[in-house]
């Protein structure tokens, strides 16, 4: 007999499983005041629902993409404040947004990096049977609630009041060095969804999406030690560092170069990271890093 049989509550529980992290797990979260909690239930609901549209034969990868990251970024304590839910809100204000961020951050790169490879060809539509297309349309529910949210998270990015720590105008002013702001992920995620959605559904653009998939990521490790520079938070320093070399070691792997050639660029890439190791500790002992908000500095990735 099977665990989960057809109607039975577990099956719709196995089905529905990114609604139950968002709407169990997060609240009990803030109930326990446990980040723990919180960063398990995100990312229960974040694989769910990836594992969820990858079951359709390519035919919702972009929301697969898309809707994580951009819904963990732009996420707010205020979606819970409400009721008895708005002391415990203001008690946990910034911490619980801080580890949706990295976790936006940490989603986003791994797309980045995977579809940098030259797996284009690979990505096709296939022929969905009668019982994947309902439960396609079963999971609309969970696309619409999900894209809500979403939805209701950027435009609360936009509200004058959405600050954390100082005021708006400080927050802006804060706002201004980062590379890696709510305009950079936003066209990242953008991009990422357009160039699938093109891909699958209009042209195939194999050599183009690598290249484009390779540049954004440059960019974006680029831009993370940038940050990490910036604000002396060794965690974004180190994650872009640890990318950018990652990303230069992989092309190498992956395509004919000659031996030679691969060594020299581990052992460039290994002294490089050192070097910039080195120099980045002895700047945070004799220099302090740009004043920012504990709060800003929190959030960063």
């Amino acid at each position: 007999s099977s665990i989960a049989p057809e109607g039975s509550w577990g099956k719709a529980i196995v089905e529905h499983m990114p609604l139950v992290g968002l709407f169990v797990f997060i609240p009990l979260a803030y109930w326990c005041r446990s980040p723990a909690i919180f960063g398990l239930g995100a990312i229960a609901a974040m694989t769910s629902f990836l594992a969820n549209l990858l079951r359709f034969q390519g035919w919702a990868i972009e929301l697969a993409i898309a809707l994580p990251p951009a819904l963990f970024w732009a996420y707010r304590d205020r979606l819970w404040q409400f009721g008895r839910w708005r002391h415990l809100t203001s008690v946990l204000e910034g911490r619980f947004r801080a580890i949706a961020r990295r976790l936006a951050v940490l989603f986003l790169s791994a797309v980045l990096y995977v579809f940098s490879f030259n797996i284009w060809h690979y990505l096709k539509l296939g022929n969905l049977d009668f019982d994947r297309w309902q439960s396609l349309r079963a999971f609309i529910v969970d696309i619409a609630i999900v894209g809500a949210l979403t939805l209701l998270g950027w435009l609360q990015l936009r509200s004058p009041g959405d600050s954390t720590g100082g005021s708006p105008e400080t927050q802006d002013r804060f706002q201004q060095w980062r590379a890696v702001n709510s305009p950079t992920v936003a066209a990242l995620i953008l991009l990422v969804g357009t160039l699938l959605f093109w891909h699958l559904h209009v042209a195939p653009i194999p050599l183009f999406g690598t290249i484009s998939m390779n540049i954004m990521l440059f960019l974006f490790s680029i831009s993370l030690v940038r940050d990490g520079l910036a604000a002396g938070v060794r965690r974004t320093f180190w994650g872009g560092t640890l990318l950018l070399s990652l990303s230069i070691v992989s092309r190498m792997l992956e395509y004919n170069t000659g031996l030679l050639l691969k060594s020299f660029v581990f052992v460039l890439c290994g002294v490089g990271a050192i070097v910039a190791g080195l120099a980045f500790e002895q700047t945070l002992k004799k220099s302090k890093p740009l004043s920012i908000p504990p709060s800003s500095q929190e959030e960063a990735p």
